[in-house]
């Protein structure tokens, strides 16, 4: 039973890394490289693949000043980063037990 707990954990982390992902490349082919949100016409230019109705939700989404405020704390963070992390998706946790069953501290 309780490896069905961390089962269903393991599963929602990698659902929500993969909606993450997509939310990211989503807003980075249909907003940034056609010229952001901006633009006017963005609401005529619905892709292939998504109903018109969505469309116009994503883009509200996108535009609404709460998400244009989180972004804007968002990078203001990112900019304060001294360090950047190489670890990937392996956790601090990960590393140190590694690192100290390879070296036998």
């Amino acid at each position: 039973m309780d490896e069905h707990v961390h089962l269903k954990a393991g599963i929602e982390r990698y659902a929500g890394n993969r909606y993450k992902d997509h939310k990211f490349r989503f807003k980075e082919k249909f907003f940034k490289k056609k010229g952001g949100e901006d633009r006017v016409d963005i609401l005529d230019e619905v892709p292939l693949d998504m109903a018109r109705s969505k469309w116009k939700e994503q883009v509200e989404y996108y535009t609404s000043s709460d998400v244009k405020a989180r972004c804007a704390i968002n990078a203001t963070n990112k900019s304060k980063q001294t360090i950047q992390g190489h670890g990937g998706r392996t956790s601090l946790a990960q590393t140190r037990d590694s690192f100290v069953s390879c070296y036998n501290l």
